[in-house]
């Protein structure tokens, strides 16, 4: 459990999180916090950089920009 983030390296991706659904395009990132539910699906010829950033004082701070 920790702060995810979703980077586009190529292509279109269909990415839901907490229940919103974004077309994602190459260049975008997406931060995501500990435990929010999420989905990837590409919708052409895709790589994407999944990342998990493990937390180790669960009490702390989100970073700026990290989507609760």
């Amino acid at each position: 459990k920790g702060v995810v983030s979703i980077h586009v390296l190529k292509g279109i991706m269909k990415v839901t999180a907490g229940g919103e659904a974004r077309e994602m395009r190459a260049g975008q990132i997406l931060m995501l916090a500990p435990g929010v539910l999420h989905s990837l699906a590409a919708l052409d010829e895709s790589e994407v950089l999944v990342s998990v950033n493990l937390v180790s004082n669960p009490g702390a701070p989100l970073p700026d920009g990290v989507k609760g």
